[in-house]
């Protein structure tokens, strides 16, 4: 079975396909733009007889820049699109069994264009994006 330790690093290397785009299996404490780190999310326990299965969720986020001037939701705009070679859902389908690990992800949500406020420095302009995984 896989570890979420496995899963999450699969999900980051997803994300280096994206041209300019860091990604960490692990949240940074500060990131610099453009960037995208992955966070664990909920998790349905016993989804089959006797407890078998779980689904559990990851949450990417990514971050664009430290400021909102028109270039950086201008880039959030092709990290949003569903498709095209700085897609965010893109990437992370792009093999949907990462490499064997899980059975089958699909990318569900996004939260659009967000501004993520920190204790220190500006806020980041970005958005996050719900990964639903079958093991």
């Amino acid at each position: 079975m896989s570890t979420t330790y496995d899963i999450r690093a699969a999900l980051a290397e997803a994300l280096t396909a994206i041209p300019g785009l860091q990604a960490s299996a692990y949240q940074m404490s500060s990131p610099t733009p453009p960037t995208a780190h992955v966070l664990r999310g909920a998790e349905e326990y016993d989804q089959s007889f006797q407890g078998g299965l779980h689904r559990p969720t990851f949450r990417v986020q990514a971050f664009v820049a430290l400021s909102t001037d028109q270039g950086a939701p201008q880039l959030l705009d092709r990290y949003l699109d569903p498709t095209g070679d700085l897609s965010v859902k893109a990437a992370l389908e792009a093999d949907t069994s990462l490499g064997g690990l899980v059975q089958d992800l699909h990318v569900t949500t996004t939260t659009g264009e967000t501004l993520f406020v920190r204790d220190q420095g500006g806020p980041l302009l970005g958005s996050e994006w719900t990964v639903e995984v079958w093991l």
